[in-house]
């Protein structure tokens, strides 16, 4: 198959370009139109070196990358697919083609966390992070390579944490990726660690589950002690602040309140204490707080 080089043209706009990792079809020569990806693209200069490897998605987009990095990304040598011979090409007719089985919005991500460029403006799916990160492994590439702090695929991951936070924390563990994995578990305090489907379980591995585990019963752990001893209340001295109740009933109604909410208490729970007081406790509140 013969390719030549093509930009994308120059009637895109920024726009599309945001929006799609697709750029408008190119003649790809022999009367041929191809999808060409609006990053990796003949004429990109990602690297010091022109590409000399096309990857082809399952869609049909053509990614012009370089031998050279995807050979030293993987370790096993992109799944055995690409060829031996890393030297650069030296002509377009040359390019060595790589067909994968992948769709290209999962190519485009894993080909920006290769290369260490950020695809945000993409706003790439959480589905599609996932399903690139399976890719990583796939094809022999050590995601805890590339999931440093500030790193892509990094920052992917963080930022769908507040709406997927067990599944993100699931991933980093289970990829090894500690400081990432760390970065997530303030999402996770009000989790019900009752959802937590064996899959995900399984996903992120003893090691981050005990962790997970140990954050939420430290946590009710605190929770218990601070809310089983009473607060001091003030000396009664005949002033008429302390018509309301006497402190014997005020400490005997904050025992029972506490004890209710320390065997009731899950993360995320809303603060219990004064929601299950009756008008005694409105009381107690006044005469705690005076």
């Amino acid at each position: 198959m013969s390719l030549d080089y093509f930009s994308p043209q120059s009637s895109s706009s920024s726009a599309e370009a945001q929006s799609t990792p697709v750029g408008t079809p190119a003649d790809g020569g022999e009367g041929q139109l191809i999808s060409m990806s609006t990053m990796f693209y003949p004429r990109a200069q990602l690297d010091a070196l022109p590409p000399d490897l096309v990857v082809v998605s399952a869609d049909e987009v053509f990614f012009y990358v370089h031998l050279h990095i995807l050979s030293y990304a993987s370790v096993n040598n992109f799944g055995q697919l690409l060829p031996i011979d890393t030297k650069p090409a030296a002509r377009a007719e040359s390019l060595h083609i790589l067909k994968v089985l992948e769709h290209s919005v999962k190519v485009n991500v894993l080909l920006h966390i290769i290369y260490g460029i950020s695809c945000a403006q993409y706003s790439p799916t959480f589905e599609t992070v996932v399903g690139s990160v399976d890719v990583m492994k796939k094809y022999g590439i050590p995601v805890e390579r590339y999931g440093d702090s500030g790193a892509p695929l990094f920052s992917l991951l963080l930022s769908h944490a507040p709406v997927h936070p067990i599944e993100a924390y699931a991933v980093a563990a289970g990829s090894g990726l500690e400081d990432l994995a760390i970065a997530i578990s303030p999402h996770l305090l009000s989790y019900d660690m009752a959802q937590l489907s064996d899959e995900l379980a399984l996903r992120m591995g003893a090691v981050y589950l005990r962790r997970l585990v140990a954050l939420h019963d430290d946590r009710m752990d605190v929770l218990r002690k601070l809310i089983l001893s009473p607060p001091q209340p003030h000396s009664q001295d005949g002033s008429s602040a302390v018509a309301y109740c006497d402190n014997a009933a005020a400490l005997r109604a904050w025992a029972q309140a506490a004890e209710e909410l320390a065997w009731e208490a899950r993360p995320g729970m809303p603060n219990l204490l004064f929601a299950r007081l009756d008008e005694s406790a409105d009381c107690i509140r006044r005469h705690f707080s005076r």
